[in-house]
This record gives structure tokens, sequence and C-alpha cells, in this order.
């Protein structure tokens, strides 16, 4: 769903090129939130990883049954890296929230780069 909205503004924007309506700050401000957006997302992910790591390890038996090698050990890191990326990127566009309140958090710093603000930032 979230990237229909994205190609959608995609269009909108290429549309008021066109037409001369937008200014080049504001095509820059959008792309800035796009990469802001997609690194939330990427930390998002790596953070479900973590969990999903630290899982398996406080779950995991001493011997067990059938023994693990290092091949199903690598496939099964493999397969929760994937799992954790696709969680963060799941159709309500949200994941587990925490990819959106870091967009939320860090997308006025943007908007006050844009103004000619150091966003409050006293090292700006």
């Amino acid at each position: 769903m979230d990237y229909i909205i994205n190609r959608m503004q995609m269009m909108d924007i290429a549309r008021q090129r066109e037409g001369g309506n937008i200014k080049k700050g504001d095509e820059e401000r959008n792309k800035k939130l796009g990469r802001l957006r997609e690194s939330a997302r990427d930390f998002e992910s790596l953070f479900i990883n973590e969990m999903f790591k630290a899982m398996r390890k406080n779950s995991e038996i001493d011997g067990g049954l059938i023994e693990k090698d290092n091949a199903t050990k690598m496939f099964e890191e493999m397969r929760d890296m994937e799992v954790a990326k696709l969680a963060a990127r799941s159709d309500s566009g949200r994941g587990i929230g925490l990819g959106e309140a870091i967009f939320e958090q860090m997308s006025p710093l943007i908007a006050a780069q844009a103004a000619g603000d150091d966003g409050g930032n006293p090292a700006g």
C-alpha cells in the first residue's frame, strides 16, 4: 500500500514539474524524506532481525534430538533476515511501527533544514 502511495506521489511531482508548479527545494526535500523513510525501515528490519537472533539463541536446547550443522545455522540466519525485512515492510506499510516512529521523529529536521533552520540542533 505504501509503495502505491509513494508511486502516486512521484507521479504528482512529475506532473507538477512539467507544469512548473514545483520548486527545486521541494523536490530535494521529497527525495530526502524518501531516503529517511527507507533508512528508518532498514533500521526497523535490523532491529527485528536482532530480536529473532536473541529469540533463537534463547530457545536452543543443548544437544536436542538432531544436532544443527553450520549450513543449517546459516540458512536459519538468512531466513530470519529475510523475514525481518518482510516484517518491516508489511502490507500496512507500518511494520511493527518502529520505522514509522523514527521517520516521524526525524522528518521535522529535514523540514527545518529545508527552511534554513538548524532544527534545534545545538551542533548545527
